[in-house]
């Protein structure tokens, strides 16, 4: 198997890290990508999936620590691509000072702003907003997103995203619409694994802000 080649590049292992973490193997599925980034040690999207792995298989903390990490190191980044996976990965911590959520929310940004057609990039931008307590400007972000016709590819939890900032705003009734609306999207089915984990992640927001 091509995973199991000490010489591995770093794709195959990622590639490896993806089938495991569909399977549920959380811990085989971190050692995979932690292997990657062993061969692609500045790969802020590695950092993002093998700390959600680790997140998934029960490691509490992983994502606070890996996001700290990854901030120490590539938090000056001018890299869109970079920022944007730096930023996804933070947005699941819980990020303990305002400076550090400003940090976060200007990376977001800063992927958003080349790509504002890409939803993923967009929702990532309004969730860095709601941690830095700007929950107008993030429901201002995803209205036009969560409305547009379809075309690339759909992120069913932006909807999720999209109900957090409306409860933020005190819009309990549009929050369980919007929630619906997830509810009964047949895209949630295509979801990939740490997309799913993320969904998850925002559900469990949800039911505390009830």
């Amino acid at each position: 198997m091509l995973a199991t080649d000490a010489g591995a590049i770093w794709e195959v292992l990622s590639a490896h890290g993806h089938a495991l973490a569909e399977l549920g193997r959380w811990t085989e599925s971190a050692a995979a990508f932690t292997r990657a980034l062993a061969r692609r040690p500045d790969s802020t999207e590695l950092m993002y999936y093998a700390a959600l792995a680790r997140a998934a298989g029960g490691n509490a903390g992983a994502i606070q620590t890996e996001c700290a990490a990854a901030l120490q190191k590539f938090g000056a980044t001018r890299n869109p691509d970079r920022a944007h996976w730096l930023a996804a990965l933070c947005v699941l911590a819980a990020v303990p000072d305002d400076a550090t959520r400003a940090r976060v929310r200007d990376l977001a940004r800063l992927a958003a702003d080349v790509e504002p057609d890409l939803e993923r990039f967009v929702s990532v931008h309004a969730t860095a907003l709601l941690r830095a307590k700007d929950p107008s400007r993030a429901a201002a972000v995803l209205e036009d997103v969560v409305n547009r016709p379809v075309a690339g590819e759909r992120s069913p939890e932006t909807l999720l995203v999209y109900a957090l900032a409306q409860r933020a705003l005190g819009r309990f009734r549009d929050s369980t619409a919007t929630m619906a609306r997830f509810d009964s999207s047949p895209l949630r089915a295509t979801m990939p694994w740490h997309r799913r984990f993320e969904a998850e992640m925002w559900l469990g927001e949800l039911r505390l802000r009830k």
